[in-house]
């Protein structure tokens, strides 16, 4: 997802000193997020969205995390993919709802969090780049379309006091089709590449196991996106089809939309 300027429903219309104030804690909020982060790199030696350069790094990594490993990942070929031992590992030991790292939080969203996500939502949306909703869709209606009730679940990624990234969890499809999990993702454009979309994706496919789905499927993954394609793919997701130029995108035109699925049981 492409980095764009914030809107002016996410940061106030009347340019007051308050909401001045508002967009320099904002920043500094989002310093402070990006600077943990990148703590966390240093610990581990890699962004968690690439290999290690030695495999030794991923069990270092996850013993640094005080994360328990379970007995069945040991005999994982750990020459394999970093994404294929966390989460083979982190999966059976996920809390209902948190996990954390000493770096990075995700936990269960409520209704005071939307003020946090809506900045995050709005700068993602307003590109035109990755989701089909509208660039001028509004706070009121963004939260509609995110905030779902039960059985969907809207999950958090905090770093400190700043929330940097979010997930929906629902099912694809009411009654005869519920059993087939959907999920949607942002990470604010300010810490991208720092694998906070990674642990999002790792986190919600272990949930949606967890919660007895028994596969996941992405309806519109844009095919220019492929930052995206790829994590996905590293998830254990593969494209099933395609519908040609079913998006326009803004840069490219008019571009295809991938369905992609993986199972869960």
């Amino acid at each position: 997802m492409s980095s764009s300027s914030l809107g002016p429903d996410a940061g106030g219309r009347d340019g007051s000193r308050v909401n001045r104030r508002s967009h320099g804690n904002r920043r500094s909020h989002a310093a402070a997020a990006r600077a943990s982060l990148q703590q966390r790199r240093a610990v581990t030696g890699q962004p968690l969205d690439e290999r290690p350069a030695d495999p030794s790094l991923t069990r270092q990594s996850l013993a640094r995390s005080d994360r328990r490993v379970h007995a069945s990942s040991a005999s994982l070929n750990v020459d394999g993919l970093i994404t294929t031992l966390i989460f083979t590992t982190t999966a059976s030991v996920f809390p209902t709802d948190l996990w954390h790292d000493g770096f990075m939080e995700l936990r269960r969203a409520d209704g005071d969090d939307w003020e946090r996500i809506w900045p995050i939502w709005h700068e993602v949306v307003a590109t035109g780049e990755t989701y089909p909703w509208g660039r001028d869709t509004s706070k009121e209606r963004a939260r509609e379309l995110w905030m779902l009730p039960s059985p969907a679940e809207v999950w958090v990624a905090t770093s400190g006091p700043e929330i940097v990234g979010t997930a929906l969890l629902k099912p694809n499809q009411p009654g005869l089709g519920s059993h087939v999990a959907n999920a949607g993702f942002m990470v604010a454009p300010s810490v991208m590449g720092h694998g906070v979309g990674r642990r999002l994706g790792e986190h919600i496919v272990a949930r949606a196991r967890a919660l007895g789905y028994l596969g996941m499927q992405f309806n519109a993954v844009v095919a220019t996106n492929e930052r995206a394609i790829a994590l996905w793919c590293s998830l254990g997701f593969s494209i099933i089809g395609t519908v040609p130029r079913a998006f326009r995108h803004p840069r490219h035109g008019l571009v295809g939309l991938h369905i992609m699925y993986r199972a869960l049981n």
